[in-house]
């Protein structure tokens, strides 16, 4: 066929096309019955919160997203807002569906977001929506126009989440009050919904929760975090967080946990961490092999990796891994007997009952050698000092780690310290993090 009836056989094409779409959204073709499409044109303020604004369609051929609102339509410069997307047709139930606010880090069917005034106290440009298929991004939607105030917002939460070390779905959530106003509100008690069926009452602002457990139903399982911090009054607040998890439907994920977190190496060289081996599939995995890997310097001061294949019931004294709590094992490393190693790396390779590839990893790693008692210097900063003496009398110990001090100041413990000359401080946490090892004397 000629260029040229190409050309017009894809004209003719492309122009039936379009009398269809038209047909298609002609008032005259709608049945009496049928409910009246959402209106595709840009929304005037009093139905901003109900209707869709147009659809880019980047890789579909038909409406992806069916509605789109907002919880507020007029909020101050820098007040939390929730938009709430629903997706139209088979789309609801598309595994591969991944939903995301580009620039503002949300992501899931429930987005919290914040806008905010320009410096020329103008409106923000309304953040988009962008919605993924298994091959890439099917359409980007306007969120609807939300009226931004020049006034200051009310007091509330932010959530900050931290993935716990040594743990591959286990965070660390933190509540901190925003906006907090002329009166301090003082909370006494932390609820959280984590937005997978499970929830907790704290009495501090800070929690872990896993999600290692749960079922991987898709690539990327989303989570609105909720929490409400009330105080002694029972005045609330309210804080949420939009998480993403990574799953694999075509890999059964085999998630690891490591206790101490950050050890230390013992009297006889040895570093000993316990070990929790699970995954979220619902039926027994068999590992095949082990790959153990030793980051190591040569004789020449090179850094290399060797590796070797091992029976897994070498390593873990067993090569099954039932669904639920999984398994526990110890893992030694010797310093002494491996001087130029590094670190120790164990690769687990195997298969579910019915076939699916299963996968995972944990390293121990050689802890930074002690500061000798006589190198260590002096704390002399009050703040610092009370920070140490603080985590070192909550935990019972001589020394605290990093980790015991993040763990500590999320939890509240190192707030409103007295200084070790007497006086009163604001909290020196992360001041203390940079000498941990310093005794004050």
């Amino acid at each position: 066929m000629s260029r040229k009836r190409v050309g017009v056989a894809v004209a003719i094409a492309l122009l039936v096309g379009l009398l269809l779409f038209l047909a298609v959204r002609s008032p005259d073709s709608r049945s009496a019955s049928a409910p009246a499409p959402v209106d595709q044109t840009a929304p005037s303020l009093p139905r901003s919160d109900r209707a869709v604004p147009p659809q880019q369609l980047v890789a579909a051929t038909e409406p992806v997203v069916e509605e789109i609102t907002v919880e507020k339509t007029e909020v101050c410069s820098g007040e939390d807002n929730l938009v709430t997307v629903r997706l139209a047709g088979d789309h609801q139930t598309d595994k591969n569906i991944r939903i995301t606010m580009p620039g503002l880090g949300g992501a899931g069917r429930q987005m919290p977001f914040i806008l905010g005034l320009t410096a020329a106290k103008q409106q923000p440009e309304m953040p988009e929506v962008v919605v993924s298929g298994r091959d890439g991004a099917l359409a980007t939607v306007k969120v609807p126009t939300v009226t931004v105030k020049d006034c200051i917002p009310g007091p509330s939460l932010s959530v900050e989440v931290a993935l716990v070390a040594n743990t591959s779905a286990t965070f660390a959530l933190t509540a901190t009050v925003r906006n907090p106003g002329p009166t301090a509100f003082k909370p006494v008690q932390w609820h959280w919904d984590f937005g997978d069926g499970r929830d907790a009452t704290t009495k501090v602002r800070t929690v872990e929760h896993s999600y290692e457990d749960r079922p991987p139903t898709t690539g990327v399982s989303s989570f609105l975090v909720h929490v409400r911090a009330a105080d002694a009054e029972g005045v609330e607040l309210l804080g949420r967080h939009a998480l993403d998890v990574l799953r694999s439907k075509n890999v059964v994920v085999i998630n690891t946990e490591l206790s101490p977190r950050l050890p230390m190496i013992a009297a006889d060289g040895r570093v000993t961490q316990r070990v929790r081996i699970h995954h979220a599939y619902d039926q027994p995995v068999t590992l095949e092999r082990v790959e153990v890997q030793r980051l190591r310097d040569n004789e020449r001061g090179v850094e290399e990796m060797q590796t070797t294949d091992v029976d897994p019931r070498q390593v873990l004294g067993t090569n099954v891994i039932p669904p639920g709590r999984g398994i526990e094992t110890t893992a030694v490393f010797d310093t002494r007997a491996e001087p130029r190693t590094k670190r120790v790396t164990f690769d687990l390779h195997g298969k579910s009952a019915d076939g699916i590839r299963a996968s995972g990893q944990y390293s121990v790693l050689r802890p930074s050698e002690p500061i000798p008692h006589e190198e260590r210097e002096v704390v002399t900063d009050p703040r610092v000092k009370a920070a140490i003496l603080a985590a070192r009398k909550k935990l019972g110990r001589d020394e605290v780690s990093l980790d015991d001090m993040v763990r500590l100041k999320r939890e509240g413990a190192l707030d409103n310290l007295p200084a070790a000359d007497g006086g009163q401080t604001p909290p020196a946490a992360n001041a203390a993090a940079d000498e941990l090892r310093a005794k004050p004397r």
